[in-house]
């Protein structure tokens, strides 16, 4: 079946006045947000920059050593430059934080794709330690720094995107973003002013978890409720985690079991992604081990389960999940020495935690048993 590449193939002469901006471009879009933009522009840059700029600037940095690139953005790079659909793009109002101290891992492009038309792109995870310390606080802290983050990038987008229009134009606005960066995307609309709401024409959140309680019974959740696309692959992990208040479209996906988190593993054909009517029993486990699991472990615990981890793998000295896998013995080494530095009661929190995990996990699957 076919994937983003094909669709790039397909529609990449086609301008967006005869095919109107659609949720593969929304994907493909949300994808642009990992690129390094601050090797084209400044932060908070508000001059538009061509895509075309945009994607020769990076890819002769990357040939040069200036920049490293992966495999999927140099692909997606490459793909996009022979696409006359994409060749109107600019980006403005690129936001990078990341502090280690308050655990914030938090980025964001504006994309201009027509004078009257903005895609806010919300960054993902990226590999670092930090970004998955996050995404682990948000299972008991509401919200999380990259939250607020989000709220306030997009107040100042839509303020920005207003002013470069100067009145000439009725200025609409998508949001969205893969992984964290779609709980990103829904959180900034659900907690941004009411003007700033009626401007939002679309979110798309792209496997990206939840949220608790709190954020789904907010008025402003309520409000935005309507205008909310929710898609997750069969197999969602990611997705999964948390509440969703709101429907969600599951995606058939060509790739295995957490490799499905990868947008490019998606099908689609011409019209839109491809459907399927359930996600995966592995999905289905997943989901109700951890729901489980947090339902029995307070907040409290789960904090000190959470940072206990998180220090475990600090004490690697790595930053970055890659360093440690690219050093896998020397991690393991000074995984397994950290573990026996700890004190006798962060030792039985852990061990605490993790038989009730393995509780949880024996009644998911009781549970899935007695559905089939």
């Amino acid at each position: 079946m076919a994937n983003l590449y094909d669709y790039l193939a397909w529609r990449g002469d086609v301008p967006f006045g005869v095919a109107p901006f659609n949720e593969i471009d929304a994907m493909i879009a949300a994808r642009l947000a990992y690129l390094p933009f601050e090797g084209v522009m400044g932060q908070k840059a508000f001059v538009p920059v061509p895509f075309e700029q945009v994607a020769s600037t990076l890819l002769i940095k990357h040939e040069a050593g200036a920049l490293k690139l992966t495999k999927n953005q140099l692909n997606l790079l490459s793909a996009m430059q022979g696409a006359e659909r994409f060749r109107p793009l600019e980006f403005l109002y690129y936001v990078n934080v990341f502090d280690e101290e308050s655990e914030t891992q938090f980025a964001a492009v504006a994309c201009r794709v027509a004078p009257e038309l903005y895609f806010l792109a919300f960054r993902g995870t990226d590999n670092t330690l930090v970004g998955w310390k996050e995404d682990l606080n948000m299972s008991f802290v509401s919200p999380v720094p990259a939250q607020k983050q989000a709220v306030k990038y997009l107040e100042n987008a839509v303020r920005i995107a207003l002013q470069l229009a100067d009145g000439e134009k009725e200025v609409r606005f998508i949001v969205g973003g893969h992984s964290k960066g779609g709980n990103l995307a829904v959180y900034s609309a659900a907690f941004a002013s009411e003007g700033v709401q009626d401007l939002i024409e679309r979110v798309y959140n792209f496997d990206g978890p939840g949220f608790d309680g709190s954020v789904i019974s907010a008025p402003g959740y309520r409000r935005i409720s309507p205008k909310l696309s929710t898609l997750v692959p069969q197999s969602s992990v990611v997705g999964m985690l948390l509440e969703h208040e709101e429907k969600y479209t599951i995606v058939k996906s060509r790739g295995q079991n957490l490799r499905q988190h990868d947008t490019a593993s998606w099908e689609l054909d011409r019209s839109g992604f491809i459907q399927v009517e359930s996600v995966t029993n592995a999905s289905r486990f997943v989901d109700y081990t951890l729901k489980g699991w947090m339902t029995e472990l307070p907040p409290d615990r789960r904090e000190k389960f959470c940072d206990a981890v998180y220090q475990i793998l600090k004490d690697t000295d790595a930053s970055t999940l890659r360093d440690i896998g690219r050093n896998k013995y020397s991690s393991l080494r000074k995984i397994i020495l950290s573990i026996r530095s700890l004190d006798e009661q962060t030792r039985q929190d852990i061990n605490y935690c993790l038989r009730l995990l393995l509780k949880s996990a024996k009644l998911g699957m009781v549970r899935m048993v007695q559905e089939k």
